[in-house]
């Protein structure tokens, strides 16, 4: 994007455009990000035209990533350690319990489960 712009040439949104629909929870992260940087290039690059169609996309991402959620096609995390089912936005690795017995104490630091750790 930088390169097209520095060369005086325009990056053709439109072409880089992600598909919305997938079974595939990674590849529709992967285009949601994609709609990220194409929303930061037309920012900064004065290019306005192009935001409402990159925010119609991430709605439809967003909507495709609900759906399969819904649908519960995502396959469950599980402990690391004992392989108890965690919560799909459970934050840890591990589960509380092995947490526990691996360090001697509960989690103390840390946000509680509910809380969204990136």
């Amino acid at each position: 994007m930088f390169l097209a712009e520095n060369a005086g040439k325009s990056l053709d949104v439109l072409a880089e455009m992600p598909e919305t629909h997938s079974d595939v929870l990674k590849d529709l992260e992967k285009a949601y990000r994609v709609c990220d940087l194409l929303h930061l290039y037309c920012d900064k690059w004065h290019h306005p035209a192009y935001l409402p169609l990159i925010a119609k996309t991430k709605q439809q991402l967003s909507e495709s990533i609900v759906a399969l959620f819904e649908q519960n096609r995502l396959e469950h995390k599980k402990c690391e350690r004992c392989g108890e089912e965690l919560p799909w936005a459970f934050p840890y690795s591990i589960c509380d319990a092995c947490y526990e017995k691996q360090h001697g104490h509960p989690r103390e630091d840390e946000v509680p489960f509910g809380g969204f750790v990136y």
